[in-house]
């Protein structure tokens, strides 16, 4: 779930930069929508990895977790600053 969730946030980078200006606003909060959703879906990795026998897999996902959440983060932070350049937001 987390990485769709960045590959959401990639696609939505291009809308951000390309896609109609009348599209802004959904491009912007698909960004809040699949930040949020990353969020979620780690809760539920870190819950999860508390139980695992194997702890080496564990730490790989907690590890994951963590790279995807930052690259989630940069994305939607670039996806709502061109939003806010593109509608000339003030």
């Amino acid at each position: 779930m987390a990485r769709a969730c960045v590959e959401v946030l990639e696609l939505a980078q291009g809308v951000a930069e390309r896609g109609n200006v009348n599209a802004l606003s959904d491009v912007a909060t698909a960004a809040h929508m699949a930040r949020t959703a990353i969020e979620s879906a780690g809760m539920n990795v870190r819950v999860n990895a508390v139980g695992l026998d194997d702890k080496e897999q564990a730490g790989r996902q907690i590890e994951e977790l963590k790279e995807l959440r930052s690259r989630a983060a940069a994305l939607a932070d670039q996806i709502l600053a061109e939003v806010e350049k593109r509608a000339a937001l003030a």
